[in-house]
């Protein structure tokens, strides 16, 4: 599949006061990806309401547009976000997921991620209850 994200963040800035004595400033960034996604999925009945899911995969970035964050207060830096970008990330889900009844579920899911920066990943776990017609 392919997935376009545009995200960023916001600019920040401190005031000077008692506490602070060199505020920090930092400008708005904007990152614009577009990713392919490639990867398998595999699911198992344990019982008859009783599931698992298992799916494991790559990102690749096919284009990246990534600002840069400049800030000032404690000496001025430029930090470059793309110094460590990784195009190329794996991903892997695992989830158990149990039907209360025909319209009722509940859910156990994590999901591992490399993030785009090379020193960052995430592992997220969530339980879910889903109601449907």
């Amino acid at each position: 599949g392919m997935r376009y994200v545009a995200g960023g963040m916001g600019s920040y800035s401190e005031g000077q006061s008692n506490t602070v004595s060199s505020p920090l400033t930092y400008n708005a960034i904007d990152n614009y990806t577009t990713t392919a996604l490639v990867g398998l999925m595999s699911s198992h009945r344990l019982a008859e309401r009783t599931s698992l899911l298992i799916s494991a995969g790559v990102e690749k970035d096919t284009n990246a547009n990534i600002g840069n964050l400049i800030t000032t207060g404690n000496g001025e830096f430029n930090v470059a976000m793309n110094n460590n970008y990784r195009s190329v990330r794996p991903t892997a889900s695992l989830g158990a997921f149990h039907d209360l009844s025909a319209h009722e579920r509940i859910g156990l899911s994590a999901i591992y991620r490399q993030e785009a920066y090379q020193a960052l990943t995430s592992t997220t776990v969530m339980a879910t209850y889903t109601v449907g017609l």
